[in-house]
């Protein structure tokens, strides 16, 4: 009867609901306030825009956090961004990227900016499995917020873009490719869900292994590139080891190895002339998806750096156009 009525939306104090033949009638001593939603729309919450900072979605660490930005919700359930920031898995913070954020919440999103932990604290996997955990800490408490737990994208940037797309490509899995688990059961969502139904990754890492080789083929950085073998990197203090001497660990982490049918679509973004991360793992990463039948979209920024002013500029409204597409199709 509900679905050929209407869903309706009441809060009050003594609210009485009462169910008839002719319809759903709500009455209530004091103020209340009812909204009528189509039949294919998701059930939500009526509430003002609000941030909600630092909330908790694992008791590991301090770091388990995550900034939560709502807009205006009239009702209807709204889409939801994970936003995951970069800092070579070592350093950055949930509040570094705000140009994104601010757009999308002008634009009817949530955003879940998320911290997790550092490689300073915690080798990988832990980063993983904190943003594991923080997508089923939000997609169980979506009711709660307004959030569609049926449109999640992530917005990855850099480091934050590979931990993006592993999250992504690995979604279903149990265990790494490597038998590394994932979980360790005491996550107390661990039955929710994990999947999100977009990913955007700029300028971001897919396979450690292929990194350094990629500074000459097919190149692109114009001045000193980083290198991402020696025991010093980002990469292997992440990985607790030069990568070279812990190669199956790296598959295992590696987005470009999880490349297979039935994945999210992708957006990658990368600077032409990157000198931290190499253009090729773009390509490489664009290639593997492409050839499993994935949706996948690649753009170049001719004269693009890592993370920079050219890159913002020339991408920050089409990811959000894209992203659009993609959770409100």
């Amino acid at each position: 009867m509900l679905s050929r009525l209407g869903r309706w939306l009441a809060s009050a104090v003594g609210t009485v609901v009462v169910i008839c033949l002719g319809g759903l009638i709500v009455a209530s001593i004091g103020i209340f306030a009812y909204v009528t939603l189509s039949d294919d729309s998701p059930p939500g919450v009526s509430a003002p825009a609000e941030n909600l900072l630092d909330l908790p979605y694992a008791r590991d660490s301090a770091q388990q956090r995550l900034d939560l930005y709502l807009p205006e919700r009239t009702g209807k359930a709204v889409p939801l961004v994970i936003d995951i920031h970069g800092g070579a898995y070592a350093g950055g913070d949930k509040r570094d990227e705000t140009q994104n954020v601010q757009r999308l919440v002008a634009d009817g999103f949530a955003v879940a900016a998320i911290d997790y932990r550092l490689s300073g604290e915690a080798k990988f996997p832990a980063s993983l499995r904190d943003a594991r955990a923080a997508v089923r800490w939000l997609r169980a408490n979506a009711h709660e917020y307004g959030l569609d737990g049926d449109r999640f994208g992530v917005w990855g940037f850099s480091a934050g873009g590979w931990l993006g797309s592993l999250l992504a490509v690995t979604a279903d899995a149990r265990t790494l490719s490597d038998g590394t688990v994932l979980d360790d059961g005491t996550d107390p969502n661990r039955a929710t869900s994990v999947a999100v139904q977009a990913v955007v990754a700029w300028y971001a890492p897919s396979d450690f292994l292929t990194m350094d080789e990629q500074w000459k083929d097919p190149g692109g950085c114009p001045g000193t590139p980083q290198l991402h073998d020696p025991e010093g990197s980002p990469e292997s203090m992440l990985m607790g080891a030069p990568i070279r001497s812990v190669v199956e660990l790296v598959r295992a982490a590696a987005p470009a190895s999880y490349a297979q049918a039935g994945l999210p679509p992708f957006l990658l973004v990368h600077g032409a002339a990157d000198c931290v991360v190499p253009k090729g793992q773009s390509l490489q990463f664009q290639a593997a998806l492409a050839a499993a039948g994935v949706d996948v979209t690649l753009h170049l920024v001719e004269g693009g750096g890592h993370a920079d002013g050219k890159v913002y500029g020339d991408q920050l409204g089409p990811s959000i156009a894209w992203i659009e597409e993609q959770l409100r199709a």
